[in-house]
């Protein structure tokens, strides 16, 4: 690798990696203290709360499953980059009608233009995979997703300080300015490079590309349900073990970044692994450690908050070495020209999972308790187990085929 080469591509990781850890943070500003607002703003019975909540969550990935074809056409006519800077200034306009919202409704509502306009995730992962060399995927994404956690943790803890002591409206608009700081960066300093041609592989149409992904589609649609089942009711039973919604987000925003502290070197930890290991290997070590690492909320309300802690650093230490390490696993079986295309397959796939998990999580709990939704959880990690050991199984199959051809 030349050092022209070798410097681009570790000033284009440098770039995206902030401008997307920017991202990540505005929107933890206020998103996940959504639950306290809406009491704030006059929802008080629990059951209701629990349910608009849910639907909060569930609406913004069904929104971005109906855009995203759209901006598949718009990446592929005007370039990832643009759709990247697009995604930001979406983000920032979102963010700031939250802050206006006088109602649940509008709340809603722009959660909504939120999948409509955003998807900032998929945009920076297909332009950072164009744009880094083929040896170096495991390392670039996973440490995308050190971004991501970096993000969440940024967001959370000023966000919690910034809902706690001037409102939750005030968290949503200095999210918004976040998510503009993000559009610029990557619009003065990204750079936007067609991805070489490929000579060593016979090129795939589209179908065909899908046909080869669609294992793995499905494996990171169900790593997506689990991982979500309790987002609608983590702040509730944050809210029940503390006594009452005051020091609530206070509490949220800590324990989230405790969490996110572990994500930020995990991802990267996690994508050298696969990279030496394999993406087999290190998804069924992860999806076992995180059904085990559900039982301490199961019994919180015995416990109390105080040992969710260290049990929410380690479930996102472990979560960390799934969904990055599905995406690089995708990312190495894609051809460089399709991965625009599947990756924009791999968030719908992402987002059906995070659509429906609030909603298997919060009708858990309404029907028998708060804490039963990670009985939920537990499931869906188990059951990625065997659908990883099916994925890898079909995929090994489709490269011995590639081979006989």
């Amino acid at each position: 690798m030349s050092e022209s080469v070798q410097g681009f591509w570790v000033r284009q990781f440098v770039v995206i990696w902030l401008g997307q850890l920017l991202s990540i943070a505005s929107f933890s500003f206020g998103l996940p203290f959504v639950a306290y607002h809406m009491q704030d703003l006059g929802v008080k019975d629990p059951d209701e709360v629990l349910f608009l909540t849910s639907i909060f969550h569930g609406v913004a990935p069904l929104a971005f499953c109906v855009a995203a074809p759209f901006w598949e056409v718009m990446a592929d006519r005007y370039g990832r980059k643009m759709m990247l800077v697009r995604s930001y200034l979406g983000a920032a306009l979102v963010l700031w009608g939250m802050a206006w919202s006088p109602s649940v409704m509008w709340l809603i509502v722009f959660r909504v233009g939120q999948g409509l306009f955003t998807g900032t995730m998929t945009a920076s992962q297909t332009l950072m995979a164009v744009s880094t060399p083929e040896q170096r995927h495991g390392l670039a994404l996973g440490s995308l997703s050190a971004a991501v956690s970096g993000g969440v943790a940024l967001g959370m803890t000023l966000g919690g300080y910034t809902a706690e002591h001037l409102g939750y409206a005030e968290a949503f608009f200095v999210g918004g300015c976040l998510s503009l700081a993000s559009a610029l960066l990557v619009g003065f300093f990204a750079v936007e490079k067609k991805a070489p041609p490929v000579a060593d592989r016979q090129s795939l149409g589209k179908g065909e590309a899908v046909k080869r992904a669609w294992p793995l589609l499905v494996l990171i649609a169900l790593c997506s349900l689990a991982s979500h089942i309790d987002t609608a009711v983590w702040p509730l039973l944050v809210q029940k073990l503390n006594g009452g919604v005051e020091g609530a987000a206070a509490i949220l925003g800590s324990v989230g970044a405790l969490a996110s502290l572990a994500g930020i070197f995990a991802g990267t930890v996690w994508g050298m692994a696969s990279d030496r290991w394999g993406s087999v290997r290190i998804g069924l070590l992860c999806s076992v450690l995180a059904a085990l690492l559900c039982l301490p909320y199961l019994f919180a309300e015995s416990i109390g908050i105080s040992p969710l802690y260290p049990a929410a650093f380690a479930m996102a230490f472990v979560v960390a070495g799934l969904d990055p390490v599905f995406q690089v696993w995708l990312s190495r079986n894609t051809l460089a020209e399709n991965r625009g295309a599947i990756f924009g397959f791999a968030f719908t796939a992402r987002s059906l999972g995070w659509a429906a998990g609030p909603m298997m999580g919060s009708s858990i709990a309404a029907s028998t308790t708060l804490t039963n939704a990670y009985f939920g959880r537990m499931a869906g990690f188990l059951l990625l187990i065997p659908v990883v050991w099916w994925a890898g199984a079909r995929v090994r199959r489709y490269q011995q085929e590639k081979e006989r051809s």
